[in-house]
């Protein structure tokens, strides 16, 4: 049995950050926060315009960086498509999980703007690191926010920022050219 364990890896870095807060949002949700229906207040139309329109930039510059390239480095490259298929997949997602789970959850933060912080990677890690955890606590802010005016359940923006930051680890791990393959 001991050799079993030994042949599995523990991972590092985002990898085992990502799989304790899970671990935890998992925990604190055992009381029933994430399966109880809430009724979130719905998020102001005009930052729902903003966020639409934001996306449809992101979008719009990775597509025409892959039709004519823009000039980038390969890491602002990278970053561009990671940013731009978060703007995709991240509401997707995190809608996706909550239709499935009964749980009305607001639309106001676009959390795919995690992503942002990739433009600094690999040079300025701190900025980088900086910039996550601005926009990371700018959207639990915005969501305790928003929750706590329509139910005490926090488990929703939780479970949005896991997601959303998990996606884009994803797509960087899977779009940066030297371990796309690993």
């Amino acid at each position: 049995m001991l050799a079993k364990l030994k042949l599995l890896k523990t991972p590092a870095g985002p990898d085992t950050i990502l799989m304790i807060s899970g671990i935890l949002i998992v925990w604190g949700a055992q009381d029933g926060m994430m399966s109880q229906p809430s009724a979130a207040v719905p998020a102001d139309p005009a930052i729902v315009l903003m966020g639409v329109l934001l996306s449809a930039a992101a979008v719009l510059v990775a597509l025409w960086d892959a039709l004519r390239p823009l000039g980038l480095r390969a890491s602002r490259r990278i970053a561009l498509r990671v940013l731009a298929c978060s703007a995709v997949l991240v509401p997707l997602c995190t809608k996706t999980v909550f239709f499935f789970n009964d749980v009305e959850a607001g639309d106001g933060f676009p959390w795919w703007l995690l992503a942002a912080c990739l433009f600094w990677l690999p040079e300025q890690r701190r900025a980088a690191s900086l910039v996550f955890g601005i926009v990371l606590l700018c959207g639990l802010v915005e969501g305790s926010w928003q929750q706590g005016l329509a139910s005490p359940s926090f488990t929703p923006a939780l479970w949005s920022a896991w997601i959303a930051s998990y996606l884009v680890y994803l797509l960087y791990r899977v779009l940066k050219s030297d371990d796309a393959l690993a």
